[in-house]
């Protein structure tokens, strides 16, 4: 694995660190539906699909993108 790879890995790691933190869960902890669903659940449900989609994009090298296409 590459140089750049392992740092943004890492800073996604600690990013997604941050973002799961309680004072950060505290802004979202709130009694308010949002789409029937509470707003903490959907902070939750968007950070986990983030996290997982910029690491295939990170982990997956641009060349092999583009050899699928």
């Amino acid at each position: 694995m590459s140089d750049r790879r392992k740092v943004r890995l890492l800073f996604l790691a600690a990013v997604a660190g941050m973002l799961l933190l309680y004072p950060v869960l505290y802004v979202f902890d709130k009694p308010l539906l949002v789409g029937g669903l509470p707003m903490l659940l959907l902070y939750f449900f968007l950070i986990w699909a983030a996290i997982i989609v910029l690491t295939y994009i990170f982990v997956t090298d641009q060349n092999d993108r583009n050899k699928k296409t």
